[in-house]
C-alpha cells in the first residue's frame, strides 16, 4: 500500500548488497485519487550468484522538480 502526489507510476527496484540495480520496474498504484491511499503489486526477476542481504527501494519522482519526492527501502534476504 502507499499513496502518491501525482499520476506518475512508482519506481520499484532491487539492489543487491552493495546497492547495485538488479532489478526495476514501473508500476501504477491504484487508489481511488490522488492523495489517498492505494496499492500496487510487482514481480522482479533477478540473478545473483550467491545468497546475500539486498535491498527493495519504491520511490515517486516529482512532476515539478526534477528528483525524488518519496523514497523508502526495507533490507530483504536474497535467495540464490
Amino acid at each position: 500500500a502507499g499513496w502518491v502526489d501525482s499520476d506518475l507510476p512508482l519506481t520499484i527496484e532491487l539492489l543487491d548488497r552493495a546497492g547495485q540495480p538488479l532489478a526495476s520496474r514501473q508500476v501504477p498504484l491504484v487508489a481511488p485519487e490522488i492523495g489517498q491511499l492505494g496499492t500496487f503489486e510487482v514481480e522482479l526477476q533477478y540473478q545473483i550468484p550467491f545468497s546475500q542481504y539486498g535491498r527493495v527501494v519504491v520511490y515517486e519522482t516529482s512532476t515539478g522538480i526534477p528528483g525524488l519526492r518519496h523514497y523508502s527501502s526495507v533490507e530483504v534476504w536474497l535467495q540464490r
